[in-house]
């Protein structure tokens, strides 16, 4: 993906994990929370996240310019509104691909 000025966009990928004590940290290189000392694998509930923020990868890598980042839910929100207010799909369109749906989905999972 390109930005407006054309610099290439990235994907960063945050996973965190909401401990038993409610506080969450990044768990992909810690074994338990860093507040309470709880082990990851021994906490009784805890609550998976993922988050991805995409930025300028140039602007992200040039000291002193601060490159802000957009969440992931926040692209997809644009953009299922921009496709819901501009394309529109024909009855007919539709009712073919609602009743080929099953068969692409048993052909793909094949």
């Amino acid at each position: 993906m390109q930005s407006h000025d054309g610099g290439t966009i990235g994907a960063d990928f945050k996973f965190q994990v909401m401990c038993d004590c409610k506080y969450k940290f990044a768990y992909m290189n810690k074994e338990a929370c860093p507040r309470c000392g709880g082990k990851v694998k021994q906490m009784k509930k805890p609550r998976y996240l993922a988050y991805t923020y995409y930025y300028n990868i140039a602007r992200r890598k040039t000291k002193g310019v601060i490159a802000k980042t957009v969440e992931e839910k926040k692209v997809d929100k644009y953009l299922s509104d921009f496709i819901g207010d501009n394309i529109t799909i024909s009855a007919s369109l539709h009712s073919w691909a609602m009743s080929h749906l099953s068969s692409f989905k048993d052909k793909v999972l094949q």
